[in-house]
């Protein structure tokens, strides 16, 4: 069987011994760009309950309104509820 020789340059991950601090600073530093700008676009609290209660409102006018039902099933499921508490 034959085997090609591999040459040229080998890959990054394999010339950088802590290459995965290097991914884990930018990915941290991504994350915290995106908290920044979720912290701007932020409105105060009572516009965010007069946009809750639009919806609320209009998915009661279409009849889709189920998230009480749904709540209700999983909230006794503590570890569900605790895994997507994130």
């Amino acid at each position: 069987m034959f085997f090609p020789q591999l040459t040229g340059t080998p890959p990054r991950s394999k010339r950088r011994r802590f290459g995965w601090v290097l991914e884990l600073a930018v990915m941290l530093g991504i994350y915290q760009l995106y908290d920044q700008a979720r912290d701007w676009a932020v409105g105060s609290t009572a516009t965010a309950f007069r946009n809750a209660k639009s919806i609320v409102a209009a998915e009661r006018f279409l009849g889709i309104y189920w998230e009480r039902g749904i709540q209700a099933a999983f909230l006794s499921a503590g570890w569900f509820i605790t895994f997507w508490n994130i």
